[in-house]
């Protein structure tokens, strides 16, 4: 398990302390000096973590509204421990009023709830749950307050700078291992999701009328044919095979592999394919569950459903019992354009399928001599503008494509990223 922690270093160091006592395999930091930093910062590292730790509320505020996340993320939560530290400072060290500041991010039932514990008035306390540094100038300039708190490092600093009384609170130790357990939760839930079991189970269409025309020895030459086109689709999809005799055929596999939408236009080439090589018609029942015996039965439950539709079917019968079913005759066939084998190389080393990997060559030979922003993959592969972003860093790290430029599009946010695509130089 890899999990990135956004924010300073000085909570960086509390992460990396509070991660020993947990499964972490790695600890990716992501630092930022401006606020307008973060976005990018993290989509650098994003397709390499299973989650993100953000130390405070405001990067992750950010992020939730300019990232598209794919991995659980969690912020740590600021306690009454934090403020009572930081008063405890202001009063004990300083000798400043308890009562007399500014602060942020806290809310006012936050900030009141402290305060009647420590049976303080209320009424020389300014709040601004935001991040404006300003009020805090402000006030302080007016004569309103004798110090502020803030939990930003920007604000602390700039306060600092200008000879102003603060304080800052960070995340207590505590804290941060209350979130560690909660984000590790998150992605086990994640990952066990993913690994419910898929079986699938490929049955001839009308074998009786088979047993009559067909030869013994034709028969079992059409068995091992067949078997041979199953084998193959599982080595596509990362799944395992097996013959289960009478003419069935058994494919095992977790839901996060075998469910995908690459998987099931996988399942449709593989019904076209063998109507296309023995000029018969098979049906295929898929079904999910928690356990081998739950997903075998919403498979047989699938394949009566597929069968019954009229054969040349794929039905999928998930978990929570809803079925969806596809003829193979009404989905338009994949074709590669290019040569099989260096796809299927392309293919393991990306860690996408054949048929998407074919589908970015497509979209590299129509850019040939042009850069390619993600908004424009988005829209030419047909999948979202995270997914996009995701997919180009992929192809980045792996060398199949190159970050070309960036451009600041308007005045404010994160800078276009221009991508040259190299992929059809491989094939």
């Amino acid at each position: 398990m890899i999990i990135g922690v956004l924010g300073p270093e000085d909570s960086m160091e509390q992460a990396r302390v509070a991660a020993q006592h947990y499964d972490i395999e790695q600890i990716i930091p992501i630092y930022y000096e401006h606020h307008q930093d973060i976005v990018p910062q993290v989509e650098k590292v994003a397709h390499k973590i299973d989650g993100l730790l953000c130390t405070g509320i405001l990067p992750y505020q950010i992020i939730q509204a300019n990232w598209q996340s794919y991995v659980p993320i969690r912020y740590v939560k600021h306690d009454s421990t934090t403020l009572h530290r930081a008063l405890f400072h202001a009063s004990y060290h300083h000798q400043l009023q308890m009562n007399r500041f500014s602060i942020d991010i806290f809310t006012p039932s936050e900030v009141m709830e402290i305060m009647n514990d420590l049976s303080l008035p209320f009424h020389e306390i300014y709040i601004n749950e935001s991040n404006d540094v300003q009020f805090h100038l402000d006030n302080y300039k007016q004569g309103n307050v004798d110090y502020c708190i803030t939990a930003l490092l920007s604000t602390y600093d700039q306060l600092r700078r200008e000879n102003i009384p603060c304080f800052r609170v960070v995340p207590t130790s505590h804290s941060i291992s209350r979130t560690f357990e909660l984000l590790i939760l998150e992605i086990e839930h994640a990952r066990s999701d993913d690994a419910q079991i898929s079986i699938g189970i490929i049955r001839i269409d009308q074998m009786d009328r088979l047993i009559d025309e067909w030869t013994v020895y034709d028969r079992q030459k059409l068995k091992l044919q067949l078997y041979e086109k199953v084998l193959d689709y599982g080595r596509q999809t990362y799944a395992s095979v097996s013959y289960g005799g009478e003419h069935e055929y058994f494919i095992y596999g977790t839901k996060g592999e075998f469910l995908t939408d690459t998987s099931q236009e996988q399942r449709i080439l593989l019904l076209r394919k063998i109507e296309k090589a023995f000029s018969i018609s098979v049906s295929l029942g898929v079904g999910e569950g928690n356990t081998a015996l739950e997903a075998n039965n919403n498979a047989r439950l699938a394949l009566r459903a597929a069968q019954t539709h009229g054969g040349s079917t794929v039905a999928v019968r998930k978990i929570n019992g809803h079925l969806m079913l596809r003829n193979s005759k009404e989905m338009n066939p994949f074709t590669a354009r290019y040569d099989e084998n260096k796809l299927v190389k392309v293919s393991e080393q990306i860690g996408l399928q054949v048929p998407y990997v074919d589908k970015i060559a497509r979209i590299n030979e129509h850019y040939r001599g042009k850069n390619i922003s993600a908004y424009d993959f988005a829209d030419a592969y047909d999948c979202s503008l995270r997914s996009a972003r995701r997919i180009l860093a992929m192809l980045t790290e792996k060398g199949y494509a190159t970050l070309a430029k960036q451009d600041q599009v308007f005045e404010k946010g994160r800078k276009r990223r221009y991508y040259t695509l190299h992929i059809i130089e491989k094939l």
